[in-house]
């Protein structure tokens, strides 16, 4: 009967330890990556224009991944704070992009770089393809909310102008 009971004490030490450690702070697994509130999408053109991919969780984490024409390839990651959080919010509902039609695709030139817009809230998923980027070809108010995201993720220590290169 020892030996039963030693097997059982055994057994519920390794659950214990196979069990994945919990953040206090955020309530979930360490080292889990949260499910995108907004991901942004930049893609490339004919010339120098910076590709990259920006995703943001509902509780703050940003993951950039810079792929080409940035000053910094590969993955990057800060933390927001929950006044930063407010602003993109904020800024989604300025925008009105949950009025925009599921999968909405704008297409009007190919030389240009694309961008690809999805956020996730409240159970609703939007998604928006432009083909054409720069804030003169986007519609209305989503040029201005993909730069909001872009300035209150910070991107810019990881995307880096280059004057030299912009052909406007």
């Amino acid at each position: 009967m020892r030996n039963k009971a030693g097997w059982f004490v055994l057994l519920g030490l390794a659950a214990c330890a196979a069990a994945p450690n919990k953040d206090p702070q955020r309530g979930s697994s360490a080292g889990a990556v949260d499910a995108p509130f907004i991901k942004l999408e930049r893609g490339s053109c004919f010339g120098t224009c910076p590709v990259y991919t920006l995703a943001i969780s509902s509780t703050g984490s940003v993951q950039f991944d810079g792929q080409s024409y940035v000053a910094r390839v590969g993955e990057h990651t800060r933390q927001l704070t929950p006044d930063q959080m407010k602003q993109l919010r904020a800024a989604v509902a300025s925008a009105q992009f949950f009025l925009v039609k599921p999968d909405h695709r704008l297409v009007r030139t190919t030389d240009r770089p694309t961008l690809d817009l999805t956020i996730t809230e409240g159970g609703q998923t939007r998604h928006i393809h432009v083909d054409a980027a720069g804030d003169e070809w986007w519609p209305g108010s989503i040029g201005e909310l993909a730069s909001e995201i872009d300035d209150v993720a910070d991107t810019s220590e990881w995307v880096q102008a280059r004057p030299h290169l912009d052909r406007r």
